[in-house]
């Protein structure tokens, strides 16, 4: 159950990961336009910063729980990976936990504030006047995402960790090694025809 748990979340990060990017990409394409659109026609398309600055946030916040699934957050792998299981295991598990712990706060604060937007029907002081409760949620969606991704692949970790799975331990939360590392840039270069 948790095992199918965890990788139904991961499916579900990867699309929103996918939908952070191409929101990325549109709100890059949409500054570009204003700013050539300003320099050749002097014309300005107000609000492309601030709907800019959303797609980053937003973007941002989905893309957290892929990163985790791919494990992608930063560690200081050489270290980790001259350490005998025991101890590696150990720092993963608290690595994990306190990453969790930290996007929970990240998270409860952030709810607070679409809570407060919400409750006085907060718009953006621009041009636009972006009822902010939209771009808001949507980057507290991200946030709440990665809280239950991130606690879902913690206990798993630990029932893998109990049926003395390490291997499968090892690929949830432990540190990549470079054979991994290079397995993955070999099939990103194959899937690409040869292309890297």
């Amino acid at each position: 159950m948790l095992d199918q748990l965890v990788a139904f979340n991961k499916k579900l990060s990867r699309l929103l990961s996918w939908i952070g990017g191409i929101v990325l990409v549109l709100a890059a394409a949409l500054v570009s336009i204003d700013v050539i659109a300003r320099k050749l026609l002097n014309v300005s398309m107000a609000g492309a910063d601030e709907i800019a600055g959303y797609a980053l946030a937003i973007s941002l916040s989905f893309g957290l729980s892929f990163a985790l699934f791919q494990r992608a957050h930063i560690r200081i792998d050489i270290v980790a990976l001259s350490m005998p299981f025991k101890i590696r295991a150990v720092l993963d598990l608290i690595a994990m936990l306190a990453f969790t712990v930290f996007i929970g706060v990240l998270s409860y604060y952030a709810f607070n504030l679409v809570f407060d937007t919400f409750s006085n029907g907060s718009r953006a002081v621009t041009p636009l006047q972006t009822p902010l409760i939209i771009p808001q949620s949507l980057w507290l969606f991200g946030f709440l995402l990665c809280v239950f991704c991130a606690t879902t692949l913690f206990l798993a970790a630990i029932v893998k960790l109990w049926r003395k799975d390490f291997g499968g331990f090892e690929a949830l939360i432990g540190v990549k090694t470079i054979d991994e590392e290079i397995a993955e840039e070999v099939f990103i270069t194959d899937s690409n025809n040869g292309q890297p």
